[in-house]
């Protein structure tokens, strides 16, 4: 009879299952199962880090341009699209979760924040609704390059808005003549192009500055391809006199003109503000650039900023892209006025460029 110290067996009980093939133990000592990612799992986290640290330095550079002196037109175009910068940010969180890298997950918040603090336009959901009551002042500035063909549609816009001082620019010759014969401008007393101030020739294209107010002096300035126009109007009920700029700046889309494009912003920032003024037109450049930047610290304001709603971008509106990617054209004023609204005027008129249109009140101060 053999003895046993081990229970016996129940019939009825399954026997217990062993460790998977090639799992158990092995014939060497201290040899057991190894736990952990499997290669294939390792990889995809090693992809997915790459992935987020070479997005998140992608937005990082771009934030380091828009802080830059933009001095060539890959820079110009990078910065005026780092709003679009979100996408890869977005993009780059994503991959930092799938790679589980704390650093790259740190990082991320990071640069964010400095995303968050640097572009996001608390104005486009923040107060920027119209303020009610009368405006003293309301201004129009349009780009109506390719409307030679539509003049009328043009007349209608500006006679629809309704705006005491109109700045339209890459005016053609043909449009003027439409325009100055249009029964509906009659109300515009004073058209610079009336003034004997330039002469239009056939290829040329200009800045345009029509007012109903009363013009007191105006004079040619030389900034942008096409020059514009500075002058001095009054404002009926209060008699203050207003200085207005109507510009188009060059376009920095080729390197020769990168240069004389950051020195038109400078010789405007150089100006003195001592009054009421606005500055209106197609400045081909946008809040991400710092030169014109530069501009808005010498002591002016976007009426986007205070009373715009949404991103405001106005170019291109065209069959270019589906959708307009920045806001090139503006309306600064001085901080002797109060916004009360802003527009985007969504009849273009076949231009690529959207119309703004702006209310004004002068402050009490």
């Amino acid at each position: 009879m053999v003895s046993t110290d081990q229970p016996p067996l129940d019939p009825g009980s399954p026997p217990e299952p062993g460790p998977p093939f090639g799992l158990g133990s092995s014939s060497r000592p201290g040899a057991g199962v190894t736990l952990g990612p499997s290669p294939a799992t390792g990889t995809g986290r090693a992809i997915a880090s790459f992935l987020a640290a070479v997005t998140l330095a992608g937005v990082a550079m771009v934030l380091l341009v828009r802080w830059s002196d933009v001095s060539s037109p890959v820079a110009v175009a990078v910065a005026g699209l780092t709003l679009f910068a979100a996408i890869p940010l977005a993009v780059s969180g994503l991959f930092a979760i799938a790679g589980r890298s704390r650093v790259l997950q740190v990082s991320w918040v990071l640069v964010l924040a400095v995303y968050v603090a640097t572009v996001s336009p608390v104005h486009a959901v923040v107060g920027c609704g119209p303020t009610p009551g009368p405006a003293d002042l309301t201004v129009l500035t349009a780009n109506v390059l390719r409307t030679a063909d539509d003049p009328a549609g043009v007349a209608a816009m500006v006679a629809s808005a309704d705006a005491d001082v109109v700045v339209l620019q890459e005016v053609s010759p043909s449009l003027w003549r439409s325009l100055a014969d249009n029964p509906d401008l009659a109300e515009f007393g004073f058209r610079s192009l009336d003034q004997g101030l330039v002469e239009i020739g056939p290829r040329s294209t200009l800045v345009l500055v029509m007012s109903k107010l009363d013009v007191r002096s105006a004079r040619l300035h030389g900034l942008g391809a096409a020059g514009g126009l500075d002058l001095e109007a009054v404002l009926p009920e209060s008699g203050q006199a207003v200085a207005f700029t109507g510009v188009h700046l060059n376009s920095p889309s080729q390197s020769v003109w990168v240069g004389p494009w950051r020195h038109q912003l400078s010789t405007l920032a150089a100006r003195p503000v001592d009054g009421p003024g606005v500055i209106a037109g197609d400045f081909n450049a946008t809040e991400d650039h710092r030169p014109f930047r530069r501009l808005l610290d010498a002591g002016w304001t976007d009426v986007h900023q205070t009373k715009g709603c949404g991103f405001g971008l106005t170019f291109p509106v065209d069959d270019t892209l589906p959708f307009p990617v920045m806001r090139l054209d503006h309306v600064l004023v001085t901080d002797h006025f109060e916004v009360l609204d802003v527009e985007l005027l969504s009849d273009a008129n076949e231009s690529d460029h959207r119309p703004v249109l702006t209310r004004l009140r002068l402050s009490g101060d």
